[in-house]
């Protein structure tokens, strides 16, 4: 993915006590129907305790009156996130933080 980071940074006790664990990250595509990096999004995902927790900084389709696809690929990044591993999908998580650019516009 082109530009879009996430940094999770982590005390020392949570990772000796073992409350943060099972750490994963993807990239999924949105850009050219998938098959281009210049939009699309990153995800880590986590548990910490008993809660698990998704954080997904994604860039999306910008243009006016185009609030339906910039929908349509957050449905395509939920979708896809994640989708050969074992554990599922991203949309099952307790806790979601969203990032994204600010393109989407309240007016669809």
């Amino acid at each position: 993915m082109v530009g879009l980071f996430i940094g999770l940074f982590v005390k020392n006790r949570l990772l000796k006590t073992a409350r943060l664990k099972d750490i994963f990250s993807t990239k999924t595509k949105t850009g050219l129907g998938g098959s281009s990096g210049n939009k699309g999004a990153v995800i880590i995902r986590f548990k910490l305790d008993d809660a698990s927790v998704a954080l997904v900084n994604c860039h999306l389709m910008c243009g006016k009156g185009k609030g339906s696809k910039r929908t349509d690929e957050v449905n395509f990044i939920f979708d896809n996130a994640f989708k050969n591993e074992p554990s599922g999908k991203v949309c099952l998580y307790n806790h979601y933080l969203f990032f994204r650019n600010f393109l989407w516009r309240s007016m669809i």
